[in-house]
């Protein structure tokens, strides 16, 4: 099944000592010294549970909440090795609107997650279903062969916004947070921006877009927002594009440009422009207090398409 949009972008430890004293009764009688009562051992509680798995980057969620996120996703049939690991697509199958599809992650429990995408629900990952973390992401593999990855908050330790991707029936990347605040209405603010995707040629060669970076700029009073992202291409290590592609080298691919209008918590959808012949679609969203995240999709003559997500947050202005 692909997904369709069917749903809008919308919880002392106290301790008390008695002294008692006594007197002999007879009179003129030297009072006994008050005796020393044995303390009570304070109660020491236990440790509290962590509010979220230490790996994983959630973009300020809670255990009780849900990461709100936007989806670009693929019609491609997925490729996968003997694990049920996802390795690859079978091709470059014409995408849709990126900005058809969202999803709500809930956050249930530590390392416990229940996808619903659009609506129509989907897997849940338990702390069983964890793999050995990957170089960028906290990685969970159920028995359907349902994959999801969150990215490592060691390489994106945003306040606000999350990347990662969801395999089942199709491959989605996600960028996502937590609900947003309110929505300054004057002023401007600038964001850093990373992007999480793919670049297919129609040759059949797929790379991965993670490690792309770039600037989201947004002027409130004139509810622009405007953003540019140097997308570069990471080079195959030996397991594929959705192996551990952290530290590879990688090309320059394009660079992208777009300017939305920004409604109360969303920005609404705008063309691409490139310098490499893509054109393409992108859409946005608030998140928290300091995100902005996007979904995007490109396409150019050859039959060539870029798409994936973008999360934009200004907490990691200084990276």
């Amino acid at each position: 099944m692909f997904y369709r949009q069917t749903m809008g972008h919308s919880a002392a430890l106290a301790m008390l000592l008695a002294l008692s004293s006594c007197g002999d009764e007879g009179g003129g009688a030297v009072a006994e010294a008050p005796s020393t009562p044995t303390p009570t051992p304070p109660s020491v509680p236990p440790p509290s549970p962590p509010s979220e798995p230490e790996l994983a980057a959630l973009g300020g969620t809670r255990i009780g909440s849900s990461v709100q996120t936007l989806l670009s996703c693929s019609p491609s049939p997925l490729v996968r090795n003997s694990d049920g690991l996802l390795t690859g697509l079978v091709s470059t199958m014409p995408i849709p609107r990126a900005h058809e599809n969202a999803m709500w992650l809930h956050y249930n429990a530590a390392n416990t997650f229940a996808a619903d995408v659009n609506g129509f629900g989907g897997a849940t990952f338990t702390p069983e279903m964890l793999l050995a973390p990957s170089s960028t992401a906290v990685r969970f593999l159920d028995s359907n062969d349902n994959q999801l990855e969150i990215i490592l908050a060691e390489i994106f330790p945003a306040e606000s916004t999350t990347l990662g991707l969801l395999a089942d029936t199709n491959l989605c990347f996600f960028a996502g947070g937590s609900a947003p605040a309110e929505v300054p209405a004057s002023g401007s603010r600038s964001y850093r921006a990373f992007a999480e995707g793919l670049v297919q040629r129609a040759d059949g060669t797929t790379r991965r877009l993670l490690g792309s970076i770039g600037n989201l700029e947004i002027d409130f009073a004139s509810h622009a927002a405007t953003i540019a992202m140097d997308l570069q291409s990471v080079t195959d290590p030996v397991s594929g594009p959705f192996g551990d592609v952290r530290g590879q080298p990688s090309d320059p691919l394009i660079h992208m440009t777009a300017t939305l209008v920004q409604q109360p918590h969303s920005l609404t959808p705008a063309s691409i422009t490139s310098d490499n012949g893509f054109t393409g679609s992108i859409a946005g969203a608030f998140t928290g207090n300091t995100g902005v995240v996007f979904n995007f999709a490109m396409q150019n003559a050859d039959g060539d398409v870029i798409w994936g997500v973008i999360a934009a947050d200004s907490s990691l202005n200084a990276m």
